[in-house]
């Protein structure tokens, strides 16, 4: 008996740390705050650096908000590694255009076969931050497919508002990755139309 009641427990607790975020959902401060190490040097990061989603919350940071665009990729899979110039490429144009907007790359599977140094490397200068991560960022914020590579935006007030793919032509149909009331022309919709809404959205506190 004590067994099946420790069996449960470590099961439901195994539940809750494996959660997933939805359009419309606000990203807890436990989540927020926990640390990630950024694995090459980037947007003001050094190696092994920690990172946090609390870096980029206005209302901890003196008033300094950010829409965040969230890249989650791994080493061994060959689309990733092929999109790293065309997300570097957006992020240069978006540091033009309003620097408030932040593309972070989340990698997963380090030397499997790419190190972190190869994947930025591998960028434009200006390349976003590169996080390590064990696959944490991945389970909170995946898409529905639940595949390599996933996006995620994340608004200024901390809330998800969508999880495209792809980055040119939305293709996406779940409601837990977006909809026309979270950014609109969702079905079909362009990841720049939508990042230019979330910075509308955030007026003069971006």
């Amino acid at each position: 008996m004590k067994k099946g009641i420790i069996f449960i427990l470590i099961s439901c607790f195994g539940l809750l740390s494996a959660q997933t975020y939805c359009n419309g959902e606000s990203v807890s401060m436990t989540h927020q705050m926990q640390g990630f190490d950024v694995c090459y040097s980037s947007d003001g990061y050094s190696i092994g650096d920690a990172w946090s989603l609390a870096d980029y919350n206005g209302d901890l940071n003196g008033g300094s908000y950010h829409v965040l665009f969230i890249d989650m990729s791994a080493t061994w899979w060959s689309t990733c590694y092929s999109q790293i110039s065309f997300i570097d490429n957006q992020e240069e144009y978006w540091s033009e255009q309003n620097p408030a907007v932040k593309f972070i790359t989340a990698l997963q599977d380090l030397n499997q076969p790419y190190s972190c140094t190869q994947w930025g490397n591998n960028g434009n200068s200006g390349t976003p931050v590169i996080v390590e991560h064990d696959g944490t960022l991945f389970n909170w914020f995946h898409d529905s497919w639940n595949a390599y590579p996933s996006y995620v935006l994340i608004d200024h007030t901390m809330t998800v508002r969508a999880k495209p793919w792809s980055y040119q032509s939305n293709s996406n149909t779940s409601s837990c990755d977006g909809s026309n009331s979270s950014v609109s022309g969702w079905s079909g919709g362009n990841t720049n139309n939508f990042l230019q809404q979330l910075v509308d959205e955030c007026g003069d506190l971006c």
